[in-house]
């Protein structure tokens, strides 16, 4: 697993259980737009994420934001 997406899961208390569908993900970039409080999140996978270990993602992402931030999330999938 990526160390900054290792990192991330860790800081926003993501469920351990879902960790290993991060695996093989990377982070393409993160746009961060401090005036409008704004992150873009752009991330690698080769294969789909399973769409309860997406929402476990988001879940605790929005929960460590508190709502000060917004965030967008950019899936992309890696041609095999």
């Amino acid at each position: 697993m990526e160390k900054r997406i290792q990192q991330l899961l860790t800081k926003i208390n993501y469920p351990q259980e879902y960790f290993s569908f991060f695996d093989n993900a990377s982070f393409s970039k993160i746009v961060v737009h401090e005036e409008e409080k704004k992150w873009d999140i752009y991330i690698t996978n080769p294969t789909n994420f399973k769409y309860e270990a997406l929402e476990q993602f988001k879940k605790h992402l929005t929960e460590y934001v508190h709502k000060k931030y917004i965030y967008n999330i950019i899936i992309k999938k890696e041609k095999e």
